[in-house]
């Protein structure tokens, strides 16, 4: 059998699961009981830039759970290297939700964490290769939703003569 190298090991904000994530996927250990779990495999659906469905392996770096220590924030970083987003996996559900618009190519420019009320803030720096401005976007998580997220205010961003920041 070969190493299985573990990253990221982070523990809930309530001390109650250790979640961690290795070359097989997001796995989840309940400190009670000390049950384990696999919770999402290396492997998933994507549509394709001819809007066919495929199937690929990547690899995942949790980034941090959520307030209410039911989510996990997630950065999947395909095998085939040059792209890399962010999703939120819900512990209960099993369920992995892509954040959109969070698509990073190459060097990262983005920022992303929970606010203390359990909603994301998405920070993304200016493009001018794609002519985009700075902005932050929001982000609610409504688990009685169909979507998951739920996108809340944006905030572009600029500059303004003095150099202030403004939006």
């Amino acid at each position: 059998e070969g190493n299985i190298t573990c990253q990221n090991v982070w523990w809930s904000p309530d001390g109650r699961s250790l979640a961690w994530s290795d070359a097989l996927g997001i796995w989840l250990s309940d400190a009670r009981s000390s049950s384990l779990r696999q919770i999402q495999s290396n492997r998933i659906k994507i549509m394709d830039p001819k809007n066919q469905e495929s199937e690929i392996k990547v690899t995942y770096e949790v980034i941090s759970w959520s307030p209410d220590s039911r989510f996990l924030l997630v950065k999947i970083i395909p095998s085939a290297q040059g792209v890399q987003w962010y999703s939120v996996l819900d512990t209960r559900m099993e369920r992995l939700v892509d954040i959109p618009g969070t698509a990073d190519f190459l060097t990262p420019t983005s920022k992303i964490a929970w606010t203390n009320a359990g909603d994301l803030w998405f920070a993304s720096s200016s493009d001018p290769q794609v002519e985009q401005d700075a902005f932050i976007q929001v982000w609610k998580i409504v688990p009685t939703h169909n979507a998951l997220l739920v996108a809340g205010d944006r905030y572009q961003l600029s500059q303004s003569s003095s150099g202030a920041l403004k939006t």
